[in-house]
């Protein structure tokens, strides 16, 4: 990519304060000029390395912060030893991805803990980036895969009696079975509690570390949500049971905790087929406005699988009418991506300066099921139920089109159709 299109790049979010990139190259040194560059045309840019929270190596295009892949004695391991991989997403069906034991440390010998060398790397590339005048270039970290539950996450897959499994994979050796996670601190197959605990305590080393060296850089983690909800595929509601939601939302509890948090699939993800929503939309509603009220910052990626521009711009003023139900301050931020079909939506200057300025108030429920909250110089109602619901705004306003642009006759009722969103003014 040249300077000029890396220019353009950082200039396409300038309307967002504090906003975050995350960088998927570092694996290989990156230039200094780059990340200056980027930093140039947009000052308000934060640039994270990449990292994963036990999935490293072994792994092409994502450019992951070190390569774990040489220290198999970190390896996640079955009952019987045999080492384990996931993501079963290579062109003939095979693994790609190391997974490593997020719990693996041992504090009397540093140089053999995956925690801790997960720690060094972060801050080897946070210091490769450090400015002569000791200012960061590389503004943090987004530790990726920091899910706390093997259930519901796609690196794991259901063995014959439904447990969570990985494939054993050695080398030539594969035998393409699935085995059980075996954890070696409690003597017995990974539990989901147990998994949760040591990755929460893997994300609070790291973010500890970190901020003892460099309290201005910022740790994210990639987990809060992902699919510990409830989802509609077709139709078919799935679940979201307790504790497993109260787990992925404690993440950012823990005091020396990381700064903040991405949820890729904000109430629609970019690999779901129009319909196919999130349906825990009080949850994660509910969350984004709890963790960006108290200053943590919430990157919400939503998207869907479909090139039909009109699909595109009614789930993005759904998803992002909802995001700003919960939003808070700059410390926010909402990206509408879409599955590599062409036109590619993205994110519509018409909505992100969408001229209704500061939330004077919280979000509300109304009798009707609508949710509202009100703007300085305008009104976000979303309809998260699936009947359509009239309401009467109780005076004129201009509503923004789903397609970015203003109405230009003002409006006094309006129809929300099922999973829609609306944006008015005046």
């Amino acid at each position: 990519m040249s300077p000029d299109e890396l220019r353009a790049l950082a200039r396409r979010v300038d309307f967002c304060q504090g906003c975050v990139a995350v960088t998927t190259s570092f694996g290989e040194p990156v230039p200094q000029r780059l990340v200056e560059t980027l930093k140039s045309a947009n000052p308000n840019l934060k640039i994270l390395g990449y990292a994963g929270s036990f999935d490293m190596g072994f792994l092409g295009g994502e450019g992951l912060l070190g390569d774990a892949s040489d220290h198999p004695e970190w390896r996640l391991r079955s009952r019987e030893g045999h080492p384990l991989m996931g993501y079963f997403d290579g062109p003939d069906g095979t693994p790609t991805r190391w997974v490593f034991d997020p719990g693996r440390f041992d504090p009397t010998d540093p140089n053999g803990s995956f925690r801790q060398f997960l720690l060094d790397q972060i801050l080897a590339d946070l210091e490769r980036y450090q400015r002569p005048d000791g200012s960061l270039g590389l503004d943090g970290v987004l530790l990726d895969q920091a899910f706390q539950t093997m259930t519901r996450s796609t690196i794991f897959r259901p063995d014959a009696d439904g447990h969570p499994a990985l494939m054993w994979y050695e080398g030539d050796n594969a035998d393409g079975r699935l085995y059980r996670p075996w954890n070696p601190r409690t003597g017995d197959y990974y539990t989901d509690a147990d998994w949760a605990r040591d990755i929460r305590d893997t994300v609070a080393y790291v973010s500890r570390g970190v901020h003892a060296l460099y309290p201005a850089a910022l740790v994210l983690v990639n987990g809060l949500s992902w699919f510990a909800d409830s989802s509609y595929a077709g139709g078919v509601a799935g679940a979201c049971p307790a504790p497993t939601c109260g787990d992925q939302a404690s993440l950012l509890d823990i005091a020396d905790g990381p700064d903040g948090v991405m949820i890729e699939q904000f109430l629609s993800a970019h690999w779901n087929l129009p319909g196919q929503w999130y349906t825990n939309w009080d949850w994660t509603v509910t969350q984004l406005a709890r963790l960006s009220s108290r200053g943590k910052i919430v990157l919400a990626v939503s998207g869907v699988n479909s090139n039909d521009r009109a699909v595109q711009q009614k789930t993005n003023m759904f998803t992002y009418a909802s995001f700003l139900l919960g939003a808070a301050g700059s410390t926010s931020a909402y990206d509408f991506t879409n599955w590599d079909q062409d036109p590619n939506s993205d994110v519509w200057p018409g909505v992100a300066n969408s001229q209704i300025g500061e939330p004077v108030g919280a979000d509300e429920l109304l009798h009707n099921g609508l949710h509202r909250r009100v703007f300085r110089n305008g009104l976000v109602l979303v309809n998260p139920g699936w009947a359509d619901v009239q309401y009467d705004l109780g005076r004129q306003m201009y509503r923004l089109n789903d397609d970015g642009t203003w109405g230009s006759a003002p409006v006094r009722v309006v129809l929300l159709s099922g999973h829609s969103g609306m944006i008015l003014r005046g």
